[in-house]
């Protein structure tokens, strides 16, 4: 969702972004490439549905719950997708 949510600061993700958000997802939680698709698919629609009223929340969750480590390692994946289009 907070990958949906850095693609999605310009109102728009890109089908690049989209699939460094996939290839991310994979790699990080270890799901076959159609399970990552899916996983991506229903962060983006969450987003797009909810974004305004979802957003703080689900980053203040993941706050809480997260080790610094697992901070830092999302907010280098956002990095990643945010460059993904050169804006």
């Amino acid at each position: 969702y907070i990958l949906s949510r850095t693609a999605r600061a310009d109102l728009h993700v890109t089908d690049e972004e989209t699939a460094v958000m996939e290839r991310i997802v994979r790699e990080a939680a270890g799901l076959p490439e159609q399970q990552a698709v899916l996983v991506v698919q229903i962060a983006k629609t969450q987003n797009l549905l909810f974004g305004a009223t979802e957003d703080f929340l689900v980053t203040r969750e993941f706050k809480n719950v997260a080790t610094r480590e697992q901070c830092l390692q999302l907010l280098e994946c956002c990095f990643a997708v945010a460059s993904t289009d050169q804006h």
